[in-house]
């Protein structure tokens, strides 16, 4: 009974899958691509320019779902940072660099110190703190399971979250 409802939804889901199956933004790895697309698409809709740089070559194996944990949680951060940020260029920029058999992967956005003490102190400021305040530990949990390292910086109103794997 809520034909109009449906179609709308329907459209909305079209429109997104449209948007991010034009895999703007490529890492050699399609599943991962689909969810950097995602919030290249949603950081765009939000003014916040995206900026990807690199690839991650397909003989070396990764675990995509560890992956796709990683940049989803980081990326959803990054966002929710620069729509925060009042009187600074709004950024997101994502480095892959592989070395012999290390992926580092480098995600910048501005932040104020505040932002990056909450990180540090794995603490949240979202109301809901039973709920919310995960994705950085995601991010940790995902990376100490590929027996990687991750680190985050903070230096002249930006956070870097620099992940090696």
């Amino acid at each position: 009974g809520k034909k109009e409802e449906a179609k709308e939804y329907l459209g909305a889901i079209e429109k997104n899958y449209t948007q991010i199956k034009e895999n703007k933004m490529k890492t050699g790895i399609y599943v991962l691509d689909l969810v950097i697309n995602q919030a290249y698409v949603r950081a765009r809709e939000k003014g916040i320019s995206f900026h990807l740089k690199g690839t991650i070559k397909k003989e070396k194996v990764f675990n995509t779902y560890d992956l796709c944990s990683i940049f989803s949680n980081a990326l959803n951060n990054a966002i929710d940072a620069c729509e925060k940020i009042e009187n600074q260029e709004k950024k997101i920029e994502i480095v892959l660099l592989e070395h012999s058999d290390t992926l580092r992967i480098s995600i910048s956005n501005p932040a104020t110190e505040e932002m990056y003490q909450t990180i540090i102190n794995s603490k949240t400021t979202k109301g809901d703190k039973r709920n919310h305040g995960l994705g950085i530990g995601n991010i940790r949990m995902a990376v100490e399971r590929n027996q990687g390292q991750v680190e985050y910086r903070y230096q002249e109103g930006i956070i870097t979250l620099e992940i090696y794997l």
